[in-house]
């Protein structure tokens, strides 16, 4: 088990035309900004089983050594309260060949990225949970 120092939550509550106001919360590892999201979006080369969802994330490193992001600190939460992961084969294709939440980001260095959900085509996001560890608490 990696030893997480306490860490600072990360929240951003979304709305049908647009997100609450992006709040940037510092944690030990990195920061978050979240600014924007879509449903129905089209990813090259990803074919959905029900419609993308994407959010996009600023991700911050505060550290002076390189760490990997990954895609498992953010869950989102649909409008009936069902939870999801972020569609891993989804993100590689959207991130193309350009930079990546899944590698490393250099110290002090922040990255800008799509988070894509599968969601069924008859939900919609309602929240984004950002957490750097399973073992912390996540506010939604």
């Amino acid at each position: 088990m990696r030893p997480w120092p306490w860490l600072m939550l990360a929240a951003a509550a979304l709305t049908t035309t647009g997100c609450a106001t992006p709040a940037e919360p510092v944690n030990t590892l990195f920061s978050y900004a979240v600014t924007s999201h879509t449903c129905d979006a089209t990813i090259p080369g990803a074919t959905p089983q029900g419609h993308f969802c994407t959010i996009t994330v600023t991700v911050r490193n505060t550290t002076t050594a390189a760490h990997k992001p990954g895609i498992a600190f953010a869950k989102a939460k649909d409008t009936q309260g069902a939870t999801y992961l972020a569609d891993a084969i989804a993100q590689i294709r959207a991130d193309g060949n350009g930079p990546s939440l899944l590698d490393d980001l250099a110290p002090k260095s922040a990255i800008t990225s799509r988070l894509v959900y599968d969601l069924p085509k008859d939900r919609t996001l309602a929240s984004v949970v950002l957490q750097e560890s399973g073992d912390t608490i996540g506010l939604g």
